[in-house]
């Protein structure tokens, strides 16, 4: 992004008179230059500071409008805004507090430039005040890429405390600084500080640093959350570690080295003497390796013990306050009498419970047996009595109903006689044999109506 050409007149003059007499236009050069010193020279800024001073000044420079004179102004405009802040404001641990920042900022500039802060140190043509500014956008997001790094390097491979402390240096390379940040002390200590005040991942004493992050807590159970003098000696041991281990891969290097040396010598028939002379150099180095490994094994088993003992306080810990807790448990219970007594006296209330539910269960109108027997009797009587009575009357129905059918049988017999057709033309039927007669007759009888 670069400034608009029709504009350059306008804002690389001191336009602070025309807050008064034209604040639409004074508000779109401040805009015009929030928007350019953005975009150009703070977002994605390598470093975390913006320098203010004249070699601020010289890098605006434009010809031939020269410096820009209202500069100040533009980056009060930021800090008012809160994308920039003062290092001290920073430092007081107020960045993310409004009105604590605007407090802080009356006492640090003590005069105000009409609602923002002044920036200028004089009327020359250098004018600007040699201050550090942070970057706020920046530092947030360098954070987000040391913590990922802080996640991975220490926090998830952390096994007690002897995993997290360290000294600076051994920190800085753990979280990755010297590739995040610009290589300038001064940034890493503002970037420690962040990582300590704002986001309450690390405490700090001088070159110690301690990880106290939430992931963490179950580790610090029984330890302070500052830097101790035990948390010194665990850097210092922690220290011994890396220094032996960055040993150990330099000779192996070199070892290595030595054997590629060796193997072009023989390929190449260098005299004897010279095979010699390395091959006791390659020799030496192993030895010295071994020494190191050996070392490191020690250092190694030191840090466990260390890691082991931490753990082992915390049982201890967790046995004694539950030990504590079983105890005001049993009491608020009483003794083994009283538990004995209370047993008792439910038993027997029981005991009375189910004596009042015998009474109540009992019916006070039940009647006597014999009497219940006879009732009984006579319904047995009744009921026998009118089985009778619908047998006989069964009877005299059966009875009625014989002669009707005998009758229905007769005259389904006189029908089939008369249906008979005898011809007269035909002779005389000679005279039947009585049992042809009578088997006739069943015949008919037996026929289908």
């Amino acid at each position: 992004m670069d400034l608009p050409p029709s504009r350059l007149d306008s804002l690389y003059k001191d336009f602070s008179n025309l807050k008064e007499l034209n604040p639409e236009g004074y508000r779109a050069n401040i805009d015009t230059w929030k928007a350019y010193l953005t975009k150009n020279y703070l977002k994605g800024s390598s470093s975390v500071f913006l320098n203010c001073g004249s070699d601020l000044l010289i890098k605006l420079r434009r010809e031939p409008q020269g410096i820009p004179k209202s500069i100040d102004l533009v980056l009060a405009s930021l800090v008012e805004s809160n994308y920039l802040v003062a290092i001290d404001e920073f430092y007081n641990g107020t960045m993310y507090s409004e009105e604590t920042s605007s407090l802080m900022r009356w006492i640090k500039w003590g005069t105000w430039s009409r609602g923002k802060l002044n920036l200028r140190n004089n009327h020359d043509e250098y004018y600007l005040k040699v201050v550090k500014l942070v970057i706020k956008p920046v530092i947030e997001e360098k954070f987000e890429h040391i913590r990922i790094q802080l996640r991975n390097n220490i926090i998830s491979e952390a096994s007690g405390i002897a995993d997290l402390v360290f000294n600076k240096q051994e920190f800085y390379r753990k979280c990755g600084f010297h590739r995040i940040l610009d290589d300038s002390e001064e940034e890493r200590e503002a970037m420690l500080f962040y990582l300590s005040r704002y986001k309450k991942l690390i405490v700090q004493d001088r070159d110690i640093i301690k990880v106290i992050a939430p992931e963490v807590d179950h580790l610090l159970a029984q330890f302070e959350r500052k830097v101790t003098e035990d948390d010194r000696r665990i850097a210092t041991l922690n220290g011994s570690l890396t220094y032996v281990e960055s040993q150990i891969k330099t000779l192996r290097t070199q070892i290595g080295d030595y054997a590629v040396l060796l193997k072009d010598m023989i390929v190449n028939l260098a005299p004897r003497e010279t095979q010699r002379k390395y091959l006791q150099g390659k020799k030496l180095v192993e030895k010295s390796l071994n020494r190191l490994l050996e070392q490191h094994s020690s250092l190694m088993t030191v840090k466990t013990h260390i890691n082991l003992a931490a753990t082992n306080a915390v049982l201890v810990r967790t046995l004694e306050d539950s030990n504590k807790l079983l105890k005001s448990i049993n009491d608020s219970v009483g003794s083994v009498e009283q538990i004995e007594e209370l047993l008792d006296e439910i038993k027997e209330q029981g005991e009375k419970a189910e004596e009042v539910n015998a009474i109540i269960a009992r019916s006070p109108d039940v009647e006597d047996e014999a009497e219940l027997d006879r009732e009984l009797e006579e319904m047995e009587m009744e009921t026998e009595k009118t089985r009778k009575e619908e047998e006989v009357v069964g009877v005299s129905e059966k009875k009625e109903n014989e002669p009707s059918q005998e009758a229905s049988e007769s005259e389904l017999l006189v029908k089939k006689l008369s249906s008979l057709n005898i011809d007269s033309k035909s002779p005389e039927p000679r005279e039947k044999n009585p049992n042809a007669i009578q088997r006739e007759l069943k015949e008919a009888i037996a026929e289908p109506q």
